[in-house]
């Protein structure tokens, strides 16, 4: 016997109403009808009353109530455990990640992570360019960067990142005051070549361009603290995640700027492969703790 047809009974004897239970679940109501005429054929007694005020258990099915209710919530329990041993709740979850966000972000949110999903093995590489083909190759299970190194693959927004200007520590900049684009034109721009895709790498790029203003030379770098050497040695500045504020140099300062620009921060997922109970868990963990 189909124990989801229980769980239909009991939602339409909730609802109170064959129509508002089929709106709530997604049926027709003609098909929310047929299910509950083929579980009492199934049965051989009549379940439901329906009269003019909508529905109702008939006096048999008050009987069985308890033990439906019974049926459903160890069937409940059943797939909840179910669940756990065939999505590997207890096995290992492999995330890929900025090394910004790798950092400076998640060292906070697995170790609190771990405290409330003791046993549970987690696994952290750290790159850009490579994320989506980490994803494609099943090497990780999910990943945290931004949309654009998503392609085909799923996302789920989490936070917005400021971008900052990091200029050195010699320039006449006010302390922690928002810079204008326009009043850093006397400065050699070097910008960051390991995620063009960025959003906030395409506008400052466009910026730049736009003004003449060509990079002298291009780094290439899994991350950003190379340009922030660089920026300490007076070759220029560089734009980066207001994370790298964490790990900048006293050679340098990193300021915000006016008006923002903001980097868009989330989970990336492969959107043909289901999601374990492990991997929502962490999603709707880290959802909570940012």
């Amino acid at each position: 016997m189909d124990t989801k047809k229980f769980e239909v009974l009991l939602e339409t004897v909730s609802a109170g109403s064959l129509n508002k239970a089929a709106e709530k679940l997604n049926y027709t109501q003609s098909g929310l009808v047929y299910m509950m005429n083929t579980l009492e054929q199934e049965v051989g007694i009549p379940l439901l009353s329906r009269d003019f005020k909508g529905v109702s258990l008939t006096q048999e099915g008050k009987q069985l109530e308890p033990f439906i209710r019974d049926v459903v919530e160890k069937m409940a329990r059943f797939e909840e455990e179910l669940a756990k041993i065939t999505n590997n709740k207890l096995s290992d979850l492999f995330i890929g990640a900025y090394p910004s966000i790798a950092r400076h972000w998640l060292p906070d949110i697995i170790k609190d992570f771990l405290k409330d999903n003791p046993g549970t093995n987690i696994h952290i590489r750290v790159g850009v360019e490579d994320i989506p083909r980490w994803l494609d190759e099943d090497i990780i299970s999910l990943a945290i960067g931004e949309p654009g190194i998503v392609g085909d693959n799923k996302w789920i927004h989490l936070q917005d990142k400021e971008v900052y200007v990091a200029v050195p520590a010699s320039s006449s900049f006010p302390a922690d005051e928002p810079v204008i684009l326009e009043d850093l034109m006397e400065y050699p721009v070097l910008l960051p070549t390991y995620n063009p895709r960025s959003a906030g790498n395409a506008v400052l790029r466009n910026w730049a361009t736009s003004r003449n203003m060509v990079e002298s030379f291009t780094v290439s770098a899994p991350d950003g603290s190379t340009l922030l050497s660089m920026v300490g040695s007076g070759l220029g500045i560089t734009f980066l995640s207001s994370l790298y504020k964490y790990e900048c140099p006293n050679t340098v300062r990193m300021l915000p700027l006016d008006p923002p620009i903001v980097r868009e921060i989330g989970f990336i997922l492969k959107p043909q492969k289901a999601m374990t109970l492990l991997m929502k868990e962490f999603i709707d963990f880290t959802h909570k703790h940012i």
